[in-house]
Order: structure tokens, then C-alpha cells, then sequence
């Protein structure tokens, strides 16, 4: 134990004092309050700047009267976050800047490398600093989010480079509930994309000269651990050390996170945290062997300054100077090493408050980053339960806890997935890591051999092993506050006694007594309007799903049974998949988890591919297909995902006709059932397209008619077999409103009100043809489209009404 030094005066005991004497923490929410505000309510900028001076005016003023200054900060910092957010909500873009050349044509396109670029299984991605476009070589100015699927050899950063590529704006997913795309890469100011072929390859044109110390020296470390041999556990040793994930495999990522330690593979909070404590746990047993220190009280403030240099050196080596999340982590724990330097280990909140402002001034993007909201939600969280219970033999324990249930609606929000096992696996795999793969790392890379590949493979087998993990449904807002506010209550009723004698503490007790029940009716009463919204309702709804160029139809019956028609699909699923990137997260939102019918209406990618991630990770309870041949790979992945899971498949003699649901008649009008044996004798039938499978949804005095996409021959035979069964309220067009379909024969036996056109936006197909447009028009029809108004919802009684609600207006 540390002798203490005689002071003049008594402090007052750290328990007496307020944790919020200083007015941080309500800074920090008012500037939290401003960012978010600037983001989502943009055009107030002036008004804002109006606020800022009239808060100075309130500084000045209570300074020189010696009245608060409270108001006059919040305003100040309430106004400041507004303001400062504006460049990246709301962008006023220079005339030559490259965002005017978008969705154009093919360009010349030279620039810069701006960052390391990052490696995946046959593509490569990194931002560029556009220079010039065209023959011309026009001058031009703005960031580039460039995806080549030819690497070139030796590309870095700093490289001027050059290659063919059209230029598109960023655009966001037109489903409720999707990934916010848009606003995700405006936070980094990139508005436009590129993506190279393996046709245009990418040529350097003037490779940089510059190499830095930092590079250098991770490439170094790098090459060392290659040599401990291939293996999963040198994509997980180059994430840990130097900070490079390209490496790691989808499936390494899936075992991570189905354990609940997904969080170990990127440099955050927890990994310069471990650092930290174990610094100061070293340089404090170092330091106390001088009893000169001991008597000046000085071995806990040496050891959080000496610890500083761990700490900023393996922000160094981890990436720190291309890392947002790391120079943040170090930044935090730079201050809470810092309130133990100045003896305020007692005001560790207001210390965090001042690290997350620091970080929220220098970028204020920042406080939509994942890493930030999961580190000091972690943090903050920590800190307080240890505030509020004593120490103990639970310390472990309660370490690993703490962290977890702060970042757990965080974690929910953004992955839909909470591991059963995650407290569990935290506390195999963060010792390790902590005790092993870290320290070792930075002592000596000689020690990478063994120690590390031991604790890394250790990681592997063990997260392979832990699967037991459930997906859930993504929380609202609200929902997420109730979760805090609730958590708070509970930790406060259980830390004062119910026969405390403070009538303060009782007062509180009580108080939160209340809060917590408030909160429990309400997420009753959110649980019943989920229930009544998912099962409870008596309308039939149909989504028409933007999945981009393909087609993805969800409806939902009177009572909750739900059937996914097509899931759309890119080409290539292991670079884009839809179904886990769009549907996955679409029905999440829906709190879908179930699907009791998968229609595929043909085998082809764009209407399949989307449905491989829905069947292996969803409760899929049937299939409807017609089983048309196929060279699609994805279809064979497809029918062994359904033998795998045991999901019932009628053959298409079954269900070809006419099925009910909760009022609801479902028609399989096409194709015939003998279409396979036609094929000889029809050429036509031999193309997937013309054999799909044609639904129609009928509720009382509506109906909707999905025609997959058949094409002119098919579309006549079908208005020879079903003839006035074609008569349709609201029309799926078929082909993506290609000019091969949607015939006036067609189009007059279907008599459709509205039209809705799935398609890709500034398809390579060139869907809608105009041709389709003008009939559309000249019919008197009214037309949607996914790739300008996102998801179309459909609602109705069946009887009186029938809306329909865009999700871009």
C-alpha cells in the first residue's frame, strides 16, 4: 500500500463528491444533440451560427456578472455540433468537383491512392484523389471509392494510377430498414464509386517513391508472421498486431461472430485497453520496488505515464495513422490514464466526456462510427457499475459484463445477432489474448511462433466449436433508450438497500422504482404493437423489395404467414450477396424470421441468388418452384441448402393451381405442367425466362399478378390458358419492363391500374425500354419503379381501400 502524503486541507471522499460536478458529461450530450440534429435536419446552418453567438454572449456575460455559465456553454456546444456536421449532411460541392461527371459515361480516370488498399477474395478497394478525367484531362477535385476485381501487383498508397471505369453517385437501399449507404460513405465525404472489370485494367502510372518507418516496420512484422505457417491464424495475428483484417475468411468472421467475439478482430477499445492495464499493472509492481516513490506517492501517476507509451505504441504498429477507431481508443484511454496521473480516478466519467469531445471536435462523423458507440458504450458502462458496486470476487466476472450489456442494443442494432455463449467465450478468449497474443506481440516478434499461433489457433478451434447464437430482430431507437434507461433503474434498485436510512438514497430507490416500471409497460405495450403488426393484422400487405437489378416480392397474410416471391440477386454472390446485405436486414426490420413459402419463379441469378442466404439462415417451411434445368451453380447450392435443412418441396404438379391462406387465394397460372416435355417441339421454352412461374394474389376485390419473366411467346400462351384469370389490380412487370415482354395482348388481358417495375437503377440492361415505357402510358397506367422510388408497400382490406407507399417519395 501506497504511504500518503499529509495534506493542509481534508479532501472531501471521493464518494462525496459529484460525479458530474464539472458540467462535461451534459456537454458532451448537448454536442451529441447538435451532431445528430445537423445530420437528419439539415437547412438551419445560419440559425445555428445565430445560437453560437448568442451562447458566447452568455459566457461573456456570466463571466463578467458572475452568474452561471451553464446555459451559455450548452447552447455554445449544442450549436457547435449542428455547425460542424453540416459538410457532411448537406456538402456544397466546388464546380469541379467530380461529383458533376456521375452516372455519365466511361471515363479516363487518373488519381491518386489515398489509403492502403484493402485486399478480399478477389477484389481489392481503396479511395482515390481524382486528379483528371477523360482524354482531355479535365482537372478535377473529390474522393473516389474505387472496387477492382483485377489486382494489380504492387499497388499502394501514394501510386498515381489511371484506368476505364464509369463514375456513380453513392446511393442508399430503398428498403425499410436497410443499410443507410449513402450516409454512411457521406461521413467519410465520398459521393461517388467506381468499379473495374477485369477488362479495363488498372496501370500505375508513376509509382510513389515515399515509404514510411510505420510501414516499413508492419510489412516486417507481416512477413515474420507468414513464416509460422498458412493457416486461418495468420489472418487473425495481422488483424490483432498490425491491424490488417483483409485477410481473414467470411467464414473465420461467421465463427467469430456467432461466438460473440467478433470485436476481437478489430483494434478498438478493448485491445489498447488490455494494453493499458497491463502496462500499468507492470510499471506499478516495477516502480514500487522504490521506496523513494512509495513515499512521494508516486508509483500509480509513474506507472499511468509510463504506460502511455505502450499504449501509443501499439496504436503505432496497429495502424493508429490510417485508423479512425484506433486513434479514438488510444485518445480514451489517454485520458483515463490521465485522470490517474492528476489524482481524479474518481471523476473517470467527466475524463471520458473530455476524450469523447476531443474526438468529436476533431471529426464529429465519429459519433455514427460503430467502433465509437461500441467503445464508450462499453466504457461508460464498465465504469459505472463499478462506481455502484464494491469490489469483490465478482471482479471478473462482472469486467466482462459490464462491457457486454452496454454494447449489447448497439450490437443488436447494427449485426442482428447475440451470441448465448458471448460472456462465456469472453472469458476464454480475452485472457488470451491479453495475457499472450498482445504482450507478446509487442515484446519481441520472435516470440510470434509460439505464442501467438498457439493463442490464435486456440481462437480458432474455440470460436468454431462455440455456435450457439441466435439472430434477432433489429431495435428501434426508443427501444435501445428503454434498454439504458432500464439497465440504469435495475442497477440502482439493486445497489441501495431497501431499509436505507438516507432519505436521499430512499428517494432515489423509489425513483428508480418507478422509472423501471414505466419502462417495463412500455415495452409491453412496444411488444403488443409488434405482435399486432407482425400477427394480428387482418389486411394482406405486399412489398415489392428494391434488391436492385432483379426481383423480390414479400407478402404477408391476414394473421402473419409470410411468402418470399424470388430474392432477387448480383451475379456474383461472394461480392455482393442480396440476400444477406438487403433481405436479411429487410425482414429483420419486419421482425420476419419466419418464412412459410419461397417462391423461385426461374432459376436465374437475379431471382434466385438473394434466396440462398434467406433459406440457410431463416425458418423457411416450403418451397414452390417449377425445377426447370439449369447451369446456374448457384442453383445447385441452392437445392442442397433445401435437402440439408429438410424444407418441404412440392413437386410443381402439386402446387400448380389454385391455394387459399386466411381469405387470401394464391393461383399458379403458369407454366404448364408438362413445359419440360414441350421443349422439343418449342424452342422458345428452352429459355429459363419463358418457363417461370407465373402467381397471381387475389384478396376480395384486389389482386397482384407476378409473371417472373416471361417473355413474349410465354406471355401469349399464358392469355390463351388462363385467359380472364390474367385480370389484375396491380401488375409486377414482367422482364424488368424489358421491350422482349409486357405485349399489348398481355398488357390488355392483365387490364392492370398499376405497374411496378423492379430494375436496378442506371442499369447495364438499360431496363425500362422505352418502347415498354410509351405502351405503360399509352394504356393509361400508373407506373412505380424501384430504382427511383426504393420498396413499394401495398396494403389491403380486400374491400374498400388499396395503397400503395413508395419508400423514396
Amino acid at each position: 500500500m501506497e504511504p500518503q502524503r499529509s495534506r493542509i486541507s481534508n479532501p472531501a471522499p471521493a464518494q462525496d463528491r459529484k460525479e458530474f460536478s464539472r458540467p462535461l458529461v451534459p456537454l458532451l450530450l448537448a454536442m451529441i444533440s447538435g451532431i445528430i440534429t445537423g445530420f437528419y435536419l439539415t437547412g438551419y446552418g445560419i440559425a445555428a451560427y445565430f445560437a453560437m453567438a448568442a451562447g458566447i454572449v452568455f459566457i461573456i456575460y456570466g463571466l463578467l456578472t458572475e452568474k452561471p455559465v451553464f446555459p451559455g456553454l450548452f447552447l455554445l456546444f449544442l450549436s457547435y455540433g449542428y455547425v460542424s456536421v453540416q459538410p457532411y449532411s448537406s456538402p456544397v460541392f466546388p464546380p469541379d468537383h467530380v461529383i458533376h461527371y456521375a452516372d455519365k459515361y466511361k471515363w479516363l480516370i487518373v488519381g491518386i491512392v489515398d489509403e492502403k488498399p484493402v485486399k478480399y477474395k478477389d477484389r481489392i478497394r481503396f479511395t482515390l484523389k481524382a486528379e483528371t478525367l477523360g482524354s482531355a484531362r479535365i482537372p478535377v477535385t473529390g474522393d473516389i471509392r474505387v472496387t477492382a476485381s483485377k489486382i494489380p501487383d504492387g499497388l499502394s498508397a501514394g501510386d498515381r494510377i489511371s484506368f476505364v471505369s464509369g463514375i456513380g453517385s453513392v446511393r442508399t437501399s430503398g428498403n425499410p430498414g436497410g443499410f443507410d449507404y449513402k450516409n454512411y460513405m457521406a461521413l467519410k465525404k465520398i459521393w461517388v464509386t467506381a468499379s473495374v472489370n477485369k477488362d479495363y485494367p488498372i496501370d500505375i502510372e508513376k509509382k510513389t517513391s515515399e515509404t514510411s518507418v510505420l510501414e516499413d516496420f508492419r510489412d516486417n512484422i507481416s512477413e515474420l508472421i507468414e513464416e509460422t505457417g498458412p493457416g486461418d491464424h495468420v489472418g487473425v495475428l495481422k488483424a490483432l498486431i498490425i491491424g490488417d483484417q483483409g485477410e481473414i475468411s467470411q467464414s473465420l468472421r461467421e465463427d467469430f461472430a456467432q461466438a460473440g467475439i467478433a470485436h476481437v478482430l478489430s483494434v478498438s477499445g478493448l485491445h489498447i485497453g488490455i494494453i493499458s492495464g497491463l502496462a500499468l499493472a507492470l510499471f506499478r509492481w516495477l516502480l514500487s520496488r522504490f521506496e523513494i516513490l512509495l513515499w512521494k506517492a508516486w508509483v500509480k501517476k509513474g506507472a499511468a505515464i509510463l504506460a502511455l507509451f505502450p499504449v501509443i505504441a501499439y496504436g503505432l504498429i496497429a495502424g493508429m495513422d490510417k485508423s479512425d477507431a484506433t486513434q479514438r481508443s488510444v485518445i480514451m484511454f489517454g485520458f483515463l490514464l490521465a485522470a490517474t496521473v492528476f489524482e481524479r480516478d474518481d471523476e473517470s466519467m467527466n475524463m471520458l466526456a473530455i476524450a469523447a469531445l476531443l474526438i468529436l471536435f476533431i471529426h464529429p462523423p465519429s459519433l455514427f462510427s460503430v467502433s465509437f458507440q461500441l467503445s464508450f458504450s462499453g466504457v461508460f458502462s464498465t465504469l459505472y457499475g463499478f462506481s455502484k458496486i464494491k469490489s469483490g470476487k465478482t471482479d471478473f466476472f462482472l469486467a466482462s459484463f459490464f462491457p457486454i450489456i452496454g454494447a449489447l442494443p448497439i450490437i443488436m442494432y447494427y449485426y442482428n445477432q447475440v451470441s448465448l455463449v458471448g460472456l462465456f467465450a469472453n472469458f476464454i478468449f480475452i485472457p488470451v489474448i491479453g495475457f499472450v497474443v498482445l504482450p507478446a506481440g509487442l515484446l519481441s516478434v520472435v516470440l510470434y511462433p509460439f505464442s501467438i499461433h498457439a493463442a490464435s489457433s486456440c481462437i480458432h478451434v474455440s470460436a468454431f466449436a462455440l455456435r450457439n447464437t441466435i439472430e434477432v430482430v433489429t431495435p428501434d431507437y426508443l427501444e435501445i433508450s428503454g434498454f439504458y434507461i432500464l439497465a440504469w433503474a435495475v442497477l440502482q434498485i439493486k445497489t441501495i438497500h431497501p431499509e436505507a436510512s438516507d432519505k436521499k438514497d430512499m428517494l432515489r430507490r423509489k425513483r428508480a422504482i418507478m422509472i423501471a416500471a414505466a419502462v417495463t409497460i412500455a415495452f409491453a405495450a412496444d411488444v403488443c404493437y409488434w405482435l399486432n403488426k407482425r400477427f394480428w393484422h387482418e389486411d394482406l400487405r405486399v412489398t415489392v423489395i428494391d434488391v436492385g437489378q432483379g426481383t423480390s416480392s414479400l407478402i404477408e397474410f391476414p394473421g402473419g404467414d409470410c411468402l418470399l416471391a424470388d430474392g432477387g440477386g448480383s451475379s456474383d454472390n461472394s461480392s455482393f450477396d442480396v440476400g444477406e446485405r438487403i433481405l436479411n436486414p429487410f425482414l429483420l426490420y419486419k421482425r420476419i424470421k419466419t418464412i412459410d413459402t419461397m417462391v423461385l419463379s426461374h432459376p436465374d441469378g437475379d431471382h434466385l441468388n438473394g434466396l440462398l442466404y434467406i433459406a440457410g439462415h431463416f425458418n423457411v417451411k416450403e418451397v414452390w418452384a417449377n425445377y426447370d434445368e439449369s447451369i446456374e451453380p448457384t442453383y445447385s447450392e441452392f437445392i442442397d441448402i433445401i435437402k440439408k435443412k429438410s424444407i418441404r418441396q412440392p413437386e410443381f404438379e402439386e402446387i400448380f393451381g389454385e391455394h387459399e391462406n386466411k381469405g387470401v387465394k394464391l393461383e399458379i397460372l403458369y407454366p404448364p405442367p408438362d413445359f419440360s416435355q414441350r421443349k422439343e417441339k418449342d424452342d422458345w421454352r428452352n429459355k429459363t425466362n419463358n418457363n417461370s412461374l407465373v402467381l397471381k394474389v387475389t384478396f376480395g376485390n384486389f389482386s397482384f399478378l407476378f409473371p417472373g419473366d416471361i417473355e413474349a411467346p410465354a406471355e401469349k400462351e399464358l392469355v390463351a390458358i388462363a385467359g380472364d384469370k390474367l385480370k389484375s389490380t396491380v401488375l409486377i412487370a414482367p422482364h424488368h419492363g424489358s421491350k422482349t415482354s409486357s405485349t399489348e395482348e398481355f398488357l390488355k388481358a392483365v387490364s392492370p391500374e398499376y405497374i411496378i417495375i423492379s430494375l436496378g437503377w442506371n442499369n447495364r440492361f438499360h431496363f425500362p425500354h422505352v418502347s415498354v415505357i410509351n405502351r405503360y402510358e399509352t394504356f393509361g397506367y400508373k407506373v412505380l419503379r424501384t430504382d427511383r422510388q426504393g420498396a413499394i408497400s401495398i396494403s389491403t382490406d380486400g374491400k374498400s381501400y388499396l395503397r400503395l407507399e413508395p419508400h423514396i417519395r
